[in-house]
């Protein structure tokens, strides 16, 4: 039975009032190869397009070309800085999703996170991606959050990853506490580490 999509049980206040999120910082790149390369040519008033269907606002973001004709808009929300968060993927890969972020001077930003599939019916975490002047605001949060919602949906048994010596000796604790705060167990081996989420619902059925 396909469950219902929720962010995971947490809340976009939760999500967003710890600002200790640790996931891979990134150089500030104007050419990082995982960000699509949409351009925001206008921005109008968020919260009157928060008002729009959603084709309607599918079709004013494609106009705009902040996302693409076969992308999906999983959500849109507004954050405490009146920055507009578009949370958007594509249909034949869930586990590939981007936060585009656009901020009240009309400059943006991209986040990602990637997974692929594995025959085990597992997925493996291949890179959450964010630009320095980006860490630290929640946009992690909610790229795993979705993550794991769509894990749900498609009957994903668990999220694994590593941590290789350059994540733990350059960021390592904000990492360790990142995943840990999301529900992975960090199982730390000296400089190297593996992280696993469990799919409960497939534990139940």
């Amino acid at each position: 039975m396909t469950k219902k999509p929720t962010m995971c049980g947490v809340s976009l206040d939760d999500l967003f009032k710890d600002n200790e999120f640790g996931f891979e910082v990134v150089e500030d790149d104007e050419n990082i190869k995982s960000i699509p390369p949409f351009l925001v040519r206008e921005v109008v008033d968020w919260s009157h397009i928060q008002q729009l269907s959603k084709q309607e606002l599918k079709d004013h973001l494609v106009e705009k070309r902040i996302i693409e004709r076969d992308s999906i808009i999983y959500k849109t929300l507004l954050n405490k800085a009146n920055e507009f968060i578009i949370l958007h993927g594509y249909e034949y890969d869930p586990f590939y999703i981007v936060a585009t972020i656009i901020s009240s001077d009309n400059s943006y930003n991209h986040v990602s996170i990637a997974a692929i599939e594995r025959q085990d019916e597992s997925l493996f975490i291949l890179d959450i991606k964010v630009r320095n002047k980006d860490a630290n605001k929640g946009y992690g949060s909610l790229l795993m959050e979705l993550l794991k919602t769509n894990a749900v949906q498609h009957n994903k048994k668990q999220i694994t990853g590593d941590l290789t010596p350059e994540d733990l000796s350059d960021h390592g604790d904000r990492l360790v506490h990142f995943y840990k705060r999301h529900g992975f167990e960090v199982e730390e081996f000296g400089h190297y580490a593996k992280i696993k989420w469990v799919n409960l619902n497939q534990l139940r059925d």
